[in-house]
């Protein structure tokens, strides 16, 4: 995460290095807390929230799926 923009990515083993930093589809302002998940077919679910609940109340929870190569599906 860096300013209020999420990503993922791969990381070797073990941990020395990242590759693939993909962003979110939709490159919306205000993208927070990410998660990511992989399962043994090569698909990521990535998670995150778009806007500060803190400041308004309600956040959007968003979502996508992805090809361990960084393809969007």
């Amino acid at each position: 995460m860096t300013s209020n923009r999420v990503y993922w990515a791969i990381s070797d083993h073990p941990i020395t290095g990242f590759r693939l930093h993909v962003a979110t589809p939709a490159h919306e302002a205000n993208e927070i807390y990410p998660t990511v998940t992989a399962n043994r077919r090569g698909e990521v679910l990535f998670l995150w929230q778009i806007g500060p609940m803190s400041t308004s109340g309600t956040a959007a929870v968003k979502w996508a799926r992805y090809n361990i190569d960084g393809t969007y599906i």
